[in-house]
């Protein structure tokens, strides 16, 4: 029997989150976890993991302020253990699960026989320029410094195929790896949940309350529809808190992952409003794949790669960011049943066909042969 190539995850923060990033990292690591030609472990922040694998938990460091001596202190003990850990394992490859661990990575190429995969999410200098105050100088410094980084990965995959465009400058060996969704959870067959009445022309949303969401653009199109065309009812489930008012309007907290499929599967129109931004333009929404799989009229506007899944009125329907009049329009139009179901039909087929999590865990699966060979 062929030695099984030694895989080491690690993850700087909770796997176990279940919300948008940690989902995704979670699929990836279980799906990996299943080959059998593979050993693997992870590293995270979490106590426990549900994913039957050898789990470390990492010390938390960046959870403390900057201040703490005592977060400089966790940084270092945890760079210690896993540098030992690699060693004692012989691990083989070690994939950081967003850029967040470069340091361990660049230690790992370095004092260790490890290849370094980085598994990419969204690119960090950008949410920095985008959720706080830091001058053109200091975003420009931190892109040079994170170019440098991907050229001495041995492989990286991105969440799209922007994100890649803007990689391949630096690291040749770069692929798109998009979200993806487990179709034992998210199909048309799922049961009412009976969170809400089944009145009118039901609008779903499932997410955070973000900025970069396009909520505020959402309800303002939403407010002005409803002049017109008062069926319209819009249920928001969200993962983070939101003062959200307004009439035909119902907010959900979150839910567990198992039972948002059945808040969507009692939705006509399921929508994802996202607006023009520095993170938009690269990160994938989490959503997508799961809404296509629930066979439901997708409304999306044209960024963060969701024209390059959602073609327009083939298996959904676009509008360009920012433009509420497309926006309302693609929703009045959707008040055909027979054109709703033709569009999430074929967007059932298209992410039974190529968004499954096997499907993107398998490309990632491809890029680490390539890797041992």
């Amino acid at each position: 029997m062929a030695e099984k190539t030694k895989i080491t995850h690690l993850y700087c923060g909770y796997i176990e989150a279940l919300t948008g990033t940690p989902y995704r990292v979670k699929n990836i690591i279980s799906g990996l976890s299943k080959r059998d030609d593979l050993e693997s472990s992870v590293f995270s922040y979490d106590e426990k993991i549900s994913i039957p694998i050898e789990h470390r938990s990492l010390l938390k460091y960046t959870k403390l302020s900057k201040k703490n001596i005592k977060r400089y202190f966790y940084f270092f003990k945890d760079l210690l253990d896993f540098y030992k850990f690699l060693k004692r394992n012989k691990t083989d490859i070690v994939i950081g699960h967003t850029v967040r661990t470069a340091p361990f990575l660049l230690m790992a190429k370095f004092l260790t026989r490890a290849r370094i995969v980085l598994e990419m999410h969204t690119f960090q200098e950008d949410n920095i320029r985008v959720n706080s105050i830091i001058s053109q100088l200091v975003y420009l410094v931190r892109k040079i410094k994170y170019n440098i980084f991907y050229k001495l990965c041995d492989s990286i995959t991105a969440c799209s195929d922007t994100a890649v465009e803007r990689i391949l400058k630096s690291q040749a060996k770069t692929r798109t790896v998009f979200g993806g969704v487990d179709l034992s959870k998210f199909h048309p067959e799922v049961n009412s949940g009976h969170f809400f009445k089944k009145d009118g022309l039901i609008i779903g949303y499932a997410g955070n309350a973000s900025v970069y969401q396009g909520l505020d653009f959402l309800l303002e199109s939403f407010s002005e529809l409803i002049e017109d065309f008062p069926e319209f009812k819009l249920k928001l489930l969200l993962s983070t808190p939101a003062d959200i008012k307004g009439d035909n309007i119902e907010i959900f907290d979150r839910l567990e992952s198992d039972q948002v499929a059945s808040f969507l599967i009692d939705c006509d129109i399921l929508v994802i409003p996202r607006t023009e931004s520095l993170i938009n333009k690269f990160a994938f929404p989490s959503k997508l794949p799961e809404y296509m799989a629930m066979g439901k009229a997708i409304v999306g506007s044209r960024t963060a790669d969701i024209h390059k899944i959602i073609k327009d009125r083939v298996n959904g329907l676009l509008f360009d960011p920012g433009d509420k009049e497309c926006f309302k329009q693609c929703l009045v139009s959707l008040r055909d049943q027979d054109l709703r179901k033709q569009l999430g039909d074929r967007a059932a087929k298209n992410a039974c066909e190529e968004l499954s999590w096997d499907k993107q865990v398998d490309r990632i699966y491809q890029e680490l042969i390539k890797l041992r060979k």
